[in-house]
């Protein structure tokens, strides 16, 4: 299991557009695409999209 995908600093001047986070091969978890934002990946649940950070 891991708490996210990208770990980034809070400050201005960091953004993000058109994120996925993807579990390969049926197995993990990803709690969050970029730091505590974005939906939860699963086995059952295996792709996520995250339009823009923040």
């Amino acid at each position: 299991m891991e708490d996210h995908s990208f770990e980034v600093p809070q400050t201005s001047g960091v953004k993000f557009h058109d994120m996925v986070t993807v579990v390969l091969g049926g197995a993990g978890t990803i709690t969050h695409i970029v730091n505590s934002t974005g939906a939860t990946v699963t086995t059952s649940n295996n792709v996520a999209y995250l339009t823009n950070y923040p």
